[in-house]
């Protein structure tokens, strides 16, 4: 898709856990067999080096993110106000990883209107560290579809913690028009600044689509 002169990519698939293809995992049981042998052959060590390489689809991964340098990744968040799951029954992620570099810049509230906040997220998925590093930015695919089960509304921020995070639509948004992180803005109560682009939201940060 890079090749193809694309300006950003979006990638909205959840990757927090790395890949154990079956190839890599008999490549590395033959790799332990051929070290505990009294005599191992350097050569095929070197050639199991290299085929583990290639099977390391997780590896080829993260060089295509920094070949293509213009990728943004997804992330869950859970929101307990509007969701089923308990806290006891959430993943334990022990902390926001990667996820913080993306958060708000700025955040003000609103003089039009009184304090307002977005839901507040109670745990976070973040994509793996080694892929985060790569992406140019990340954003939540939080979505809550209406009762006839269609998703017609964007959370454009979430706050996690002491912090507020983009979408991930806002954050290809961003990247698209190339502006920089402290060009857009959150204000609590009225919308999200993008440039000199106004998105009004509620007072939940939420639009529809």
């Amino acid at each position: 898709i890079a090749a193809g002169g694309a300006k950003v990519i979006g990638i909205d698939i959840i990757y927090t856990e790395p890949e154990r293809t079956d190839a890599s995992h008999d490549l590395q049981e033959i790799m332990a067999m051929i070290k505990a042998a009294p005599l191992r052959s350097p050569a095929w060590l070197e050639v199991l080096e290299r085929k583990l390489v290639i099977a390391d689809s997780d590896r080829s991964f993260v060089n295509s993110l920094r070949d293509a340098r213009n990728v943004v990744l997804g992330y869950p968040f859970f929101v307990q106000e509007r969701s089923s799951l308990q806290p006891e029954f959430l993943p334990k992620t022990g902390g926001a990883g990667a996820i913080g570099r993306s958060e708000f810049m700025l955040v003000r509230q609103s003089t039009k209107s009184e304090a307002v906040e977005p839901y507040r997220a109670i745990d976070v998925l973040p994509p793996l560290e080694t892929f985060a590093a790569e992406a140019v930015g990340l954003g939540h695919v939080y979505s809550l579809p209406d009762l006839d089960g269609t998703t017609r509304s964007e959370y454009l921020a979430l706050r996690y913690q002491d912090s507020y995070h983009p979408s991930f639509a806002l954050e290809v948004s961003r990247i698209f028009l190339e502006l920089p992180r402290d060009r857009m803005s959150l204000t609590l109560g009225e919308g999200v600044h993008l440039g000199d682009r106004l998105i009004m939201t509620d007072q939940k940060a939420h639009m529809f689509i």
